[in-house]
């Protein structure tokens, strides 16, 4: 079983040449063979590029969540420099490392330990190329790498033309339980994972808290946020909206397994 719990913007003809978001840091839970990420995604058509932090035993031959990147084209997909494609920069290897922290969940809000990393994919103008990049503490921009504009043959090469922020899971064969995604609360509850900070880069280079946007449910309902069906019922995403300065544009998403009553 594939599922994702994501807010996307809508596929209304806008192009992007950038995105990115503050994702807080967990260690889901997931058995061989199952991954779980969180990552922001930029696609045009059946091509894509993301990055973001990933849980997979069986790429990473650990159960900690990794810094990776990942691309799709042409039907063939990588992560990070398993096969040609990625152009790693920076000599400190951020590929594949494993956050210092991760946040740690208290009993409520006031007391836990939040942990993120500030996410980055951007087109530079001079080369082309699609850039990605972390932003320290110190709002120092960090960059890792690049994906070659030459390594796609669709228009993903110039632009993108809709962008996604959450949660992905993939539970490939019968297993007891299903994998779990983000801190493994589901988004109604207030320990749920978060992306915050969310903004797109226009054709004109203006990062942009982008405001149309919809979000994954199992089934259709009305409410303040459009809606479209991919997600099964073990995962949830609630678009909060922008919230203040500090928290930007906010999202929650995640599921299965831990539950906490307030």
């Amino acid at each position: 079983m594939y599922s994702r719990a994501v807010v996307r913007t809508k596929d209304d003809a806008k192009k992007f040449i950038g995105a990115g978001a503050v994702i807080s840091l967990y260690k889901p839970k997931v058995q061989n063979y199952q991954w779980s990420s969180s990552r922001i995604k930029l696609l045009n058509g059946a091509d894509s590029i993301e990055a973001g932090w990933m849980v997979n035993p069986e790429v990473f031959k650990d159960n900690e969540a990794h810094f990776y990147a990942k691309f799709s084209t042409g039907g063939r997909e990588c992560i990070n420099q398993l096969c040609p494609g990625f152009v790693e920069v920076n000599n400190h290897s951020y590929l594949g490392s494993i956050p210092m922290r991760y946040t740690q969940i208290g009993v409520n809000y006031w007391n836990w330990n939040y942990w993120n990393w500030n996410v980055t994919i951007d087109k530079q103008q001079d080369d082309g190329h699609w850039w990605l990049s972390l932003t320290d503490e110190n709002n120092r921009i960090i960059r890792i790498g690049y994906w070659p504009k030459s390594l796609f043959s669709s228009s993903l090469a110039a632009v993108s033309t809709q962008v996604e922020w959450g949660g992905e899971i993939n539970n490939p064969g019968p297993s007891a339980s299903q994998p779990e995604m983000g801190s493994g609360y589901k988004s109604a509850n207030i320990l749920a994972a978060i992306f915050s900070q969310i903004r797109t880069v226009n054709e004109g280079s203006q990062k942009i808290q982008p405001n149309d946007l919809e979000v994954t449910r199992k089934k259709k309902k009305k409410n303040d946020f459009e809606e479209f069906e991919d997600c099964s019922s073990f995962y949830t995403v609630k678009d909060y909206g922008y919230r203040n300065d500090y928290w930007g544009r906010l999202i929650y998403y995640g599921g299965t397994h831990r539950w906490i009553k307030f």
